[in-house]
């Protein structure tokens, strides 16, 4: 089981700007998204991804690398899983539901809570405006792949059925995913391996453990 040790990072809070977020957070490890449980023919992307904390702020950076980009979804709660898409599940403590957080490119966001994939409720749009992102595109003549980046912050009033002020010494349950359901060339991967006979990114017994040091 993959783990993760998540670090405070130090900030003047919501005044910061993403790029500055963006700078500190690529001097951090990166932890790869490297499983591919239901590879097919196609070419995998590589992506990975790091995060640290604020006072009342979680932040997460993806590098992504992949041969096609599509964002189609611009509304929040819309399915941006079928865009190039990232995402973040997360069950704090010993809670047996989870958030799932689903990020295009774009920035768009697809945010629930629940127990499993069936049973989940929407978050508010109005509370999801409140997440910011930054998103960088580069493509290279020389290669057919395109290398996206976003960083991502998330106030933690977010997490909307836990009274989290803090951070700091939590322990929750994590999975981080990249997908893209109708690009040409569709791909499932995640970050701690998950063994099912087809994709589902909704299995929080495969998520891996992280601690707010």
């Amino acid at each position: 089981m993959e783990s993760l040790k998540i670090p405070f990072l130090k900030s003047s809070g919501s005044n910061s700007a993403l790029s500055e977020i963006s700078a500190q957070l690529q001097k951090l490890d990166s932890n790869f998204i490297r499983y591919a449980p239901w590879q097919n023919l196609f070419k995998k992307p590589s992506a990975a991804f790091s995060l640290a904390y604020a006072e009342d702020l979680l932040y997460i950076r993806y590098q992504v690398k992949e041969p096609n980009v599509i964002a189609t979804y611009r509304e929040n709660n819309e399915p941006v899983y079928k865009d190039s898409c990232v995402e973040f599940f997360v069950a704090f403590e010993n809670d047996p539901n989870y958030y799932n957080l689903e990020f295009n490119c774009l920035g768009t966001v697809l945010a629930a809570y629940g127990s499993d994939k069936e049973h989940r409720k929407v978050l508010p749009k109005a509370l999801l405006k409140s997440i910011t992102s930054e998103t960088v595109i580069k493509s290279f003549s020389d290669n057919r792949d395109i290398t996206w980046e976003i960083t991502i912050s998330i106030p933690l009033k977010v997490f909307l059925y836990h009274q989290l002020n803090h951070l700091s010494k939590k322990t929750c349950r994590v999975n981080f995913y990249k997908c893209g359901d109708d690009l040409p060339e569709p791909h499932f991967l995640c970050w701690n391996n998950i063994v099912n006979d087809t994709p589902n990114f909704h299995l929080p017994e495969y998520f891996g453990l992280a601690e707010f040091i």
